[in-house]
């Protein structure tokens, strides 16, 4: 009679233990796009305090946050392996709900550090340094300040919406999975800019028409303050925006860990 006392038994709850065990797995893979993302991440930061004349500083400053936000969202693409790397990830004794919690605390966590530590820190040394940043970009700055809650808010949301979407047709997809993943950022950026050309065609419109029907000559502070209201957290349809996309994001996690689950081997 076999002593069934002595049978090792699988812990099927959460383990921390078996989590950092699936870090060190993917981590010889991912220290290459960590480091580069790093190493991009302080060149471009760094970049800012070479001049602050207004054309090299103002294209500097566009150039690192486009460049870091696009680096963000493909973030993903890393997971695009192929052949038995798979097959092998699979069989690593991990939970579904582990696998998960490690691919997006590194997606949406450890990514946006990694990315916007740098920059964000040199912007305020910039802010706290007048010497140091031109006239132009501190306006900028002070305009962007107006709608920071909203802007950051939105820009938070629609990001993760992106970048769950993405890994989710990266883990899904048998062939192509770069171009899967990259197709995927590609549509959603667009169905954004499609909301966002709506949201302020519709208040430049309004305006329009109210001033018009008011007799009431332009007046570009105005135009500024209403812009502002509407990219407010209080506008319905930027609520409704952040609604789709906060909806968005849920189900493709919820859905990258039911992949994950049926994928376990």
């Amino acid at each position: 009679m076999s002593d069934k006392s002595n049978t090792p038994q699988r812990d099927n709850g959460f383990s921390l233990h078996r989590l950092a065990a699936f870090a060190s797995y993917y981590f010889p893979q991912l220290k290459r796009q960590i480091f580069a993302y790093l190493l991009i991440s302080i060149l471009l930061s760094a970049l800012i305090f070479v001049s602050n004349k207004y054309e090299v500083q103002m294209a500097l400053y566009s150039v690192t946050w486009s460049v870091l936000g696009i680096l963000c969202l493909c973030a993903p693409l890393i997971f695009a392996k192929k052949g038995n790397s798979r097959v092998i990830e699979r069989l690593i004794p991990v939970s579904a709900a582990e696998k998960t919690v490690f691919y997006f605390l590194y997606l949406l966590v450890a990514i946006p550090v990694i990315l916007f530590l740098a920059p964000s820190v040199a912007m305020y040394i910039l802010i706290h340094n007048p010497g140091l940043i031109s006239d132009q970009l501190n306006e900028i700055l002070k305009l962007s300040d107006l709608i920071s809650e909203s802007s950051r808010l939105t820009n938070v949301v629609s990001s993760v919406g992106a970048i769950a979407t993405c890994f989710y047709f990266v883990m899904r997809a048998r062939h192509n999975r770069m171009l899967v993943g990259i197709v995927s950022i590609i549509v959603l950026e667009i169905v954004c800019g499609i909301i966002g050309a709506f949201i302020g065609g519709y208040t430049v419109l309004k305006v329009g028409f109210d001033d018009g029907f008011n007799n009431r000559a332009p007046d570009p502070d105005r135009l500024i303050e209403i812009m502002t209201d509407a990219m407010s957290i209080h506008n319905p349809l930027m609520l409704g925006y952040m609604a789709i996309f906060t909806i968005l994001s849920v189900t493709m996690i919820a859905m990258s860990y039911r992949l994950i689950k049926s994928q376990n081997l």
